[in-house]
């Protein structure tokens, strides 16, 4: 992430959890795609943790978003934040 008053960059891990949102209308679905892909992604962290519900469904979703969205970035699937933070921890700048 980008500090203009620094005028340095920085990444940093990062942790999602579409699990435990609300839903989303259709702009700001394309607004969080946008943001959690490409090079956007890339430039801004290190590393992406996403928590997911514990279900098959969940799991399914979590695989088909990398699948189309190939981050680019070490991205892992959790179903508990804690071992997603301490996953995280390793990526810290």
């Amino acid at each position: 992430m980008s500090n203009p008053a620094a005028g340095t960059s920085t990444s940093v891990p990062a942790a999602l959890a579409p699990a435990s949102s609300s839903p989303l209308g259709a702009a700001d679905l394309r607004a969080l795609r946008d943001a959690v892909s490409g090079q956007v992604l890339v430039d801004g962290f290190t590393a992406l943790a996403m928590i997911i519900d514990a279900s098959p469904f969940g799991r399914m979703m979590g695989n088909v978003y990398l699948r189309v969205a190939r981050p680019g970035i070490p991205t892992r699937l959790f179903t508990d934040p804690e071992p997603a933070r301490a996953w995280l921890i390793a990526y810290r700048q």
